[in-house]
């Protein structure tokens, strides 16, 4: 499916095919069950297994292991043939106006177009649809830039500013500054708390080691 589970709340009709999200997506199947709850909606599930998401349907369809094509082959026949199909949506945003490539032929004899004898495999060429528009395999070229109405013939035609650097960079440390340099200021600093740290513990009295330890 290509929307949220969330979204499943807003449906009037559902059809569950090819999973089991009952025990597989328990968070997100809770939505299925809320719009059956609050919209009163179908719930169909086609599975060869009795599951759990099965035994919530409004419709369970046990169809047989391996019988999946032949079942939404079927279903698609029967709403076409039957007018039940929202045809401005299939027509604007599926493939189902592409045109099949002449020469693609159904296995009516149980075989497909392209099948070869000789070789015992197929030529899959005409396995596609019918091609249109751009069949060069290169890239159109992109028209320039449109030129606004205002500007003075011969002008550059309208672009970003520049890169610029917006933090000033540190002057102790420049782009050029090397590794290693910088390894020895660091080196440098710690080696100089190390020994303030050992001359305020000999200068302390032993009371305060003590509690300080």
């Amino acid at each position: 499916m290509t929307n949220g589970y969330i979204d499943i709340k807003n449906t009037d009709m559902m059809l569950i095919m090819g999973g089991n999200p009952a025990e597989n997506h328990p968070c997100g199947f809770k939505w299925a069950i809320e719009a059956k709850k609050v919209r009163n909606a179908k719930m169909i599930v086609v599975d060869p297994r009795f599951t759990r998401t099965a035994s919530t349907a409004d419709l369970f369809l046990q169809i047989r292991a391996g019988a999946d094509i032949a079942f939404l082959g079927g279903f698609i026949n029967y709403a076409i043939e039957n007018n039940r199909i929202a045809k401005d949506y299939v027509t604007n945003y599926t493939n189902a106006t592409f045109v099949v490539k002449e020469g693609f032929k159904l296995p009516e004899d149980g075989l497909y177009s392209g099948f070869d004898p000789a070789t015992r495999a197929y030529d899959k060429s005409t396995w596609n649809y019918q091609q249109g528009g751009n069949l060069t395999g290169k890239m159109a070229v992109a028209d320039p830039p449109a030129r606004p109405q205002h500007a003075a013939p011969g002008a550059p035609p309208p672009a970003l500013p520049p890169n610029v650097a917006h933090d000033p960079p540190c002057p102790q440390m420049s782009r050029t500054t090397s590794r290693s340099s910088i390894r020895a200021v660091f080196s440098s600093s710690s080696r100089s708390n190390t020994r303030a740290t050992r001359r305020k513990w000999s200068s302390a009295s032993p009371a305060s080691r003590r509690i300080s330890s």
